[in-house]
């Protein structure tokens, strides 16, 4: 059976990293810091080649040598903008600060629930029931809401904690669920956050229905 595929989001933009290099420069220059840190270079000849033209890098000098775009990014992440053509570089350092705290404050909203508090804002529910008196059940629901495929999650769950995990389609609540078997709401809770990166905890709520 194969794996479920994991989405690593890149925090200061909120798209995965691999999307970066498609942004404007300013969202470029935000996530960064990040890019950087996580990746080497072989990754970041892959996927930040759509920068090679705003750090006036050819791309056969990309391909001859594969520090090249990195020893780049570098440069612009310290404000320099690398040694892009038609002066490019100018006001680099004004536009990285910007773009700094502007990352800076998209990472305090999201870390704070900021903008998702609305009547309906997407929210995951994890909700904790009994069958037949001692079965537990948890039951996951608003996954499908943050672009998760609930049968990729449903497989997840049931390989990480060796018990029954399914989708339940049409559920009570009119929504399409994840029935997990047994108390794995804690346990859930922290593997949706370590998971999916695009998930705060402000936006995930724990429910305990045992009677």
């Amino acid at each position: 059976m194969a794996e479920p595929s994991v989405v690593v989001y890149e925090p200061a933009t909120g798209v995965p990293a691999e999307y970066v290099e498609f942004l404007e420069k300013p969202d470029v220059l935000a996530a960064l810091p990040y890019i950087l840190a996580n990746h080497d270079a072989a990754w970041i000849n892959t996927h930040m080649r759509n920068q090679t033209k705003l750090l006036g890098v050819s791309v056969e000098d990309a391909d001859s040598d594969a520090n090249l775009l990195m020893e780049k990014l570098k440069e612009m992440s310290l404000g320099g903008g690398g040694s892009s053509a038609g002066g490019a570089s100018s006001g680099a350092e004004g536009s990285g600060a910007a773009a700094g705290e502007a990352g800076g404050e998209q990472k305090e909203k999201k870390k704070s629930g900021g903008g998702k508090k609305g009547k309906h804002a997407p929210h995951v529910t994890l909700t904790l029931t009994s069958r037949q008196k001692r079965k537990a059940i948890t039951n996951v629901t608003g996954l499908e809401a943050f672009d998760v495929k609930l049968n990729e999650a449903a497989k997840l769950f049931g390989k990480k904690f060796a018990c029954g995990s399914s989708v339940v389609k049409d559920a009570g609540n009119q929504k399409d669920e994840i029935d997990v078997q047994g108390d794995n709401i804690e346990g859930l809770r922290d593997l949706i956050l370590k998971t999916w990166k695009n998930i705060s905890a402000d936006d995930i709520t724990l429910v305990d229905k045992r009677k």
